[in-house]
């Protein structure tokens, strides 16, 4: 982070952008874990579907900025790429929280 954060010319709040992508990918992965043996336990039906679309989304977005954030960190300070990591951030967040929601309301309700 100081390395970019030298390269780049700028302060440490120019930077955190790459660090919030890590804990969001990480925090995606973590629940990507669990949701496997969570979708294993239900019954076929539309609930079934809805978990598998939400969970395919998750991983595709989480994948994606996965990515983005091993760039080298010379392509980091380019500013379409950090809006892109910054778009799938928030998209992978929304994402995750949506599957969480899901879970814990009961995805049909």
């Amino acid at each position: 982070m100081k390395y970019l954060q030298d390269l780049k010319g700028g302060g440490f709040n120019d930077v955190q952008f790459l660090s919030k992508a890590v804990k969001t990918v990480i925090e995606s992965r973590r629940l990507l874990k669990w949701t496997y043996c969570f979708g294993y336990y239900i019954e076929q039906g539309i609930e079934k579907c809805l978990f598998e679309s939400l969970q395919e989304d998750l991983e595709k977005y989480t994948e994606h900025l996965h990515g983005l954030s091993e760039k080298p960190i010379a392509e980091l300070t380019d500013e379409a790429i950090r809006a892109d990591v910054n778009n799938y951030t928030r998209t992978t967040e929304k994402f995750r929280e949506n599957i969480m929601k899901g879970i814990e309301n009961g995805l049909t309700m």
